[in-house]
């Protein structure tokens, strides 16, 4: 649960296309933080729950889904604000 930003941080193996989406709990996505090439290695980015339209999303529950090629990562986020 957080209150404030949430730091998302990964690791990447090797140069990959990166997508990093927000999901609602009915399958919606909600926002797309990041779609991009990146280079391998560490990386972070802050989410400050709002959508892709910049609005604040309401409370509760929501999904991180990391997506490279030949991977996906589930990571799930509570909203507090």
């Amino acid at each position: 649960p957080t209150t404030g930003p949430i730091a998302l941080r990964f690791e990447l193996p090797s140069e990959a296309r990166t997508v990093l989406s927000i999901f609602d709990v009915q399958g919606r996505r909600v926002a797309v933080l990041l779609d991009e090439i990146l280079p391998a290695g560490s990386h972070s980015l802050d989410w400050d729950g709002r959508n892709t339209q910049q609005v604040q999303l309401a409370r509760g529950l929501y999904y991180v889904q990391l997506t490279t090629p030949g991977e996906r990562r589930v990571q799930k986020v509570v909203l507090l604000y």
